[in-house]
């Protein structure tokens, strides 16, 4: 496969998939301004931290299966197995939902109670955010079944730009009728939830090749969860290295840190959305390299995606890091005193999209195994300075966790890659700054 030519087609597929996550990403920075202004800070913790635990138990329900979809869909469009591609398709979404029910069952017992006895103002948002659980498993497994047909720009429509859409719709028409609350917030993010959910299904239908058969799924089933068990655990600690912080703040410290946390994570998150595109993007074509042995074409390809993703959020991650006080005076004014926690979490972003895809690699060439090693010595770094940090320093205790815990994570992802594969995940920095070089 001519890489040049590879690169230019994924090219326009970023530039569709990255005007979505922009759309999806603002849309999402303009929730957060609406519910920050007409919750204030304390309330908007407590809407974030329902939502946290929501989409956590969905997560986790999932059992790992997101990136084996995308990689056994793609495999068997390849081959043109489409009877099996139905299979991967149903088998998912039958054990995801079931992974989820019991999840739901598990919080049910453990987690309520938990927090409700911390702050009981929390179990209405939090009863009413979890009713979202089963249409985000769904959602997410239709649109990483959509991603291995090669419909990135579907996928990220459904995940990007539909659900945060949908939930700014639903809070701005409720608020006409019912005063702001956190209850009404998750009202809206559960509602836009199974709208998403049964647009995604809608669009699987359409996009899913005709067949008359799907493959068995008895045989299926016991394929997809090995092939998951070890990208379970690495989604588990990846979700507990971004939750965990949110999550133990609402156990160590009060609400008022929790809003300010919310508000400044999300914001960092943002303005590195442009790296969370583009993987969503080059995730089945790293799975399609490797699976081909194109191993040169496959460097290429993800070291100048890497050099363009940097070359356009780098300076927006600066900028954030350096002047925070002027995007946190848009969530109003109880919101000053976070410039630190913001400026902290930018840097960790910039640690993020400077190391490349090296996660995404690691995932689609199989070598999970490599990457939940790599998983777990970061969340475990991170966390444990979250719970030394947030007692003395709240959300910038939290902070400080999130960003050393993600700087980890990537800097020994990109060595794994260099180990592994034996190529370069980084940025060409060369091409970059506009020196020629032969080995680039």
């Amino acid at each position: 496969m001519n890489s040049g030519r590879d690169f230019w087609s994924l090219a326009g597929d970023s530039a569709a998939a990255f005007a979505l996550k922009a759309t999806g990403a603002a849309l999402g920075f303009v929730f957060s301004i609406l519910v920050a202004r007409e919750l204030g800070v304390a309330p908007t913790g407590t809407y974030f931290l329902a939502v946290t635990v929501a989409t956590v138990v969905s997560v986790v329900g999932r059992v790992g299966l997101d990136q084996v979809v995308v990689r056994k869909i793609a495999a068997s469009v390849r081959h043109g197995d489409d009877a099996r591609v139905h299979g991967v398709h149903r088998t998912a979404i039958r054990v995801g939902l079931l992974g989820s029910g019991i999840g739901l069952g598990i919080v049910a017992a453990i987690a309520i109670p938990l927090y409700t006895a911390l702050d009981p103002v929390l179990r209405r948002p939090l009863l009413i955010a979890l009713s979202s659980v089963m249409p985000l498993s769904l959602l997410n497994l239709n649109a990483e079944a959509l991603r291995g047909l090669g419909r990135v720009v579907r996928a990220m429509a459904l995940q990007g730009a539909l659900l945060p859409l949908g939930t700014l719709v639903f809070f701005s028409a409720l608020l006409m009728v019912a005063p702001a609350s956190a209850s009404l917030a998750a009202v809206a993010f559960s509602a836009s939830s199974l709208t998403t959910a049964a647009i995604s299904y809608v669009m699987w239908r359409g996009a899913a090749p005709r067949c008359g058969s799907a493959e068995g799924t008895t045989t299926l089933g016991t394929e997809l969860l090995a092939a998951s068990r070890p990208l379970f655990w690495v989604s588990v600690l990846n979700m507990a290295m971004v939750w965990g912080p949110t999550l133990l703040l609402g156990l160590l410290s009060d609400n008022r840190s929790l809003g300010e946390f919310a508000i400044t994570n999300r914001t960092a998150m943002l303005v590195g959305f442009v790296l969370v595109a583009v993987n969503g993007t080059i995730a089945p074509r790293i799975a399609s390299h490797h699976s081909a042995n194109e191993i040169q074409a496959l460097e290429r390809l993800v070291r100048r995606t890497a050099s363009a993703v940097l070359l356009v959020a780098g300076p927006a991650v600066i900028v954030v890091a350096a002047a925070p006080g002027s995007v946190l005076s848009l969530f109003g004014s109880g919101f000053a005193g976070a410039s630190w926690t913001m400026t902290v979490l930018a840097l960790g972003q910039l640690a993020n999209i400077a190391t490349g895809s090296a996660g995404t690699i690691l995932m689609m060439t199989g070598h999970e195994r490599a990457l939940r090693s790599n998983v777990l010595i970061a969340t475990s770094i991170g966390l444990l300075l979250c719970v030394l940090l947030i007692p003395l320093w709240g959300s910038l205790g939290a902070a400080i966790g999130a960003a050393v815990g993600v700087a980890t994570l990537n800097v020994a992802s990109a060595f794994a890659v260099k180990r592994l594969l034996r190529i370069s995940a980084l940025p060409s920095y060369a091409r970059i700054l506009g020196i020629r070089s032969r080995t680039q």
